[in-house]
């Protein structure tokens, strides 16, 4: 179950030119795969647009459960000579809806990729997909990337893509392409956030901001420190622990009429995070409804709790409830009195990003950190599900997390259960009045 981390791009565009175009690249796969580099991906001859054959990820008939596949071009199209670009593929696919996808992206050097878009459903006869490339105008190497996205459950036919083509157009229809490495898992700083962002436009950039914003209270900006190339540098200035710090990038192009990008909006949490697991979720722990589960943190003098993050895991036999979050003092290496809590959270998991991490604000129990402390959470809360999961590494490397359900509390030996806190100095009067909340995880791969 590993999970990818993606950068997502908003694009406004005017519109796709229906003429005045050249093909930059071309794939009907007649020749082989020799353009791509793949993993698990193949040809076959039992559907194809034209003539014989076609691209799938499942060349021997269902795809696997639980896999990531991919199919990467190894020479990317040279659009250098390019206002603008479009993709253009046709497809044919059934995929278990909202579960499995396959997602269709770029990029510019390899390492980080654009989703354009995603497939998942049914759809058995061939459809053309066409994808605004607009941003990567004016780049010499854009790569493009096909990527297959199982559960652990059902598994189809899959996907099937032929006549892979790649238009330059002579006119600028797109904002500029930002590239950002956000937060993971909400994972913030204890000072000042320094933040870059890469903005390109074959048409050059007009302006670029950075707009932050803390708790909610509204969007401010945040003035560049510093340009280099296609860099632009921010600093988001220190907060207190627990303060919910959301920010986006907005970019304009210097075209005749200009054209405006967002980036997604990332979030992080200020303060020091506690982390025992390794971050890659690699099996779960299922439970009935009222199964408890925590991990235990050990400190010193590290001020207040202020936050709960925890990892639920969502599938068609996994459907989500709500949760109840607490914080214990210890015994004996087990959770023991109740500190703080219950704090009711509904998971932020979807089917689109099945282990994406929620967070519950705890500011509100001014609860001062112990040495030793334990958080963790009851599963399915209502009882209207039959079992419910939380993600966890494996093997383990850190041996703190625990589980209960009707009888005591008992060591889990298989892994490491993804359940985090955030700890630091905040001013209790200060913080703002509002419900727990969980937010999605912002930065998809």
């Amino acid at each position: 179950m590993q999970r990818l981390i993606y950068i997502f791009l908003i694009i406004f565009t005017a519109g796709i030119a229906a003429s005045a175009q050249n093909v930059v690249l071309y794939d009907d796969f007649e020749g082989g795969i020799g353009l791509w580099q793949t993993t698990g991906w193949g040809l076959t001859e039992n559907y194809s647009f034209s003539p014989t054959h076609s691209l799938t990820e499942s060349p021997f008939g269902n795809y696997y459960s639980d896999t990531i596949l991919t199919a990467s071009t190894i020479t990317g199209a040279n659009l250098t000579p390019y206002l603008g670009a479009r993709l253009e593929l046709q497809a044919r696919w059934e995929i278990e809806q909202g579960f499995d996808f396959c997602w269709i992206e770029a990029s510019r050097d390899g390492l980080v990729w654009v989703p354009l878009g995603s497939l998942t459903g049914t759809n058995q006869t061939w459809q053309l997909r066409q994808y605004d490339l607009g941003a990567f105008a004016g780049l010499p190497n854009v790569r493009l990337r096909f990527r297959f996205i199982s559960d652990p459950l059902y598994a189809f036919d899959g996907v099937n893509i032929d006549n892979v083509t790649v238009f330059g157009l002579p006119d600028d229809q797109s904002g500029p392409l930002i590239l950002h490495r956000g937060p993971e898992a909400y994972q913030g700083s204890v000072g000042a956030r320094h933040l870059l962002a890469e903005v390109w436009d074959a048409s050059g950039i007009s302006e670029e901001h950075l707009y932050y914003q803390l708790d909610g209270g509204g969007f401010v900006e945040s003035p560049q420190d510093s340009i280099l190339g296609e860099n632009y540098y921010h600093t988001i200035p220190a907060q207190e622990a627990g303060t919910l710090v959301e920010y986006y990038f907005q970019a304009s192009d210097a075209a005749p009429q200009p054209h405006v990008s967002l980036s997604d909006t990332f979030a992080y949490l200020a303060g020091q995070m506690l982390i025992m697991d390794d971050g890659v979720s690699e099996n779960i722990l299922e439970g009935p409804p009222g199964t408890l589960a925590a991990v235990r943190f050990l400190t010193h003098n590290a001020g207040y709790v202020t936050s709960a993050l925890v990892r639920m895991y969502t599938d068609p036999g996994h459907p989500l409830d709500s949760i109840a979050v607490y914080v214990w003092a210890d015994s004996s290496g087990f959770p023991g009195p109740v500190l703080a809590g219950p704090f009711m959270l509904w998971p932020a998991s979807t089917p689109e990003e099945p282990e994406a991490w929620s967070w519950v604000d705890l500011r509100s129990a001014a609860l001062i950190a112990p040495d030793t402390f334990h958080v963790g959470l009851q599963m399915a809360t209502t009882g209207s599900v039959s079992l419910a999961a939380v993600s966890m590494d494996q093997p383990p490397v850190f041996l703190r997390s625990s589980a209960a359900y009707q009888s005591g509390w008992q060591a889990v030996t298989e892994g490491d259960l993804h359940i985090r806190a955030v700890v630091g100095d905040f001013t209790p009067n200060a913080v703002p009045q509002f419900p727990p909340l969980s937010f999605r995880e912002n930065s998809m791969p």
